[in-house]
């Protein structure tokens, strides 16, 4: 058979083709794995937005008009960082532990909550900081603040995580 993109000669060599049956014991793992991660995913979801919505949103008034775009997405980062980043940091050092065949460390979850917490602390301090100065103008300014809020600190881990000394000690963690 002709090449499939130019890197592969025949469809054997295309691991994710291949039939159930000749699938080898790495990738039925991979599968049962990424199985778990998408049920428990949105397990977490849907748990993350019934409490949100009957218990969170309620109590602290987070409904429409009620408080700035900003303020309101700084208290939805706190708790979704409680009732969600945790949960998920779990189930990711499972996934880990089940794929790579190795004992549950749960230092991981630790390392990947201080991860979590680093992005919702710059997030938040951005919000406030936008808040604070544009509390009271338009959506149309806000979106575009709320964005910047929560993608320059994504930002700044992905830069942060390149630091070959970080990258070492999480790379060591994670073996």
């Amino acid at each position: 058979m002709g090449h499939i993109l130019g890197v592969y000669k025949d469809l054997e060599d295309v691991t994710l083709l291949r039939k159930r049956g000749k699938w080898t014991p790495e990738e039925r793992i991979i599968v049962r794995t990424g199985i778990i991660v998408v049920i428990g995913a949105w397990i977490i979801i849907i748990t993350d937005f019934y409490l949100l919505e009957n218990f969170i949103s309620p109590a602290f008034g987070l409904k429409t008009g009620s408080l700035s775009l900003l303020a309101s997405l700084r208290i939805l980062l706190v708790f979704f960082y409680a009732i969600g980043f945790f949960p998920a940091s779990i189930l990711g050092e499972f996934a880990y532990h089940y794929t790579r065949r190795r004992a549950f460390k749960p230092r991981n979850i630790l390392i990947l909550l201080i991860f979590f917490a680093a992005f919702v602390l710059l997030a938040v301090v951005l919000l406030t900081l936008f808040d604070t100065f544009f509390a009271y103008a338009s959506d149309i300014v806000q979106v575009p603040l709320a964005a910047v809020s929560v993608s320059a600190p994504i930002l700044v881990l992905a830069v942060t995580s390149r630091v070959k000394r970080i990258n070492a000690y999480v790379g060591k963690a994670f073996e």
